[in-house]
């Protein structure tokens, strides 16, 4: 799949360039795969072996849910610059899903970008992200 291979190298090069451990994983749109790439990478986040994780397949979605089972995990699909920007300053986000198939090189090479350099802003949004943990806790 020749979309699959430029969102890989994509990553890859922006990642290559990154001071922020990162679990990556690219794998076919295979739902066997998905279950098993994006919850590796979730974990691996999660134990702090990495800083931040990403996903990719076709749609992104799959992935998405995937990694956010996994407790610590707070995963989100971006399709937009804006997107990423939101989800690392308002969300604190530690995995990004992608999809191959809806972006083109330059905007997922930018995405990338701004996901890995944008600071979580913490203050009101700390306190909605330790309610989220809290729940997290009791609930498993």
């Amino acid at each position: 799949m020749r979309r699959a291979s430029g969102a890989r190298s994509i990553v890859a090069r922006r990642l290559s360039r990154s001071p922020v451990r990162i679990a990556a994983s690219s794998q076919s749109v295979k739902v066997s795969t998905q279950r098993r790439s994006a919850p590796g990478v979730a974990e691996k986040t999660a134990r702090g072996e990495t800083d931040r994780g990403i996903v990719v397949c076709g749609s992104g979605i799959g992935m998405s849910i995937a990694a956010n089972k996994v407790r610590g995990v707070r995963a989100a699909l971006c399709k937009t610059v804006e997107e990423a920007r939101m989800t690392r300053q308002h969300n604190d986000s530690n995995v990004l899903a992608l999809s191959e198939k809806s972006l083109d090189d330059p905007q997922l090479e930018e995405l990338v970008r701004t996901w890995l350099e944008t600071p979580f802003e913490g203050g009101r949004h700390k306190i909605r992200i330790d309610k989220i943990s809290e729940y997290e806790k009791g609930s498993r």
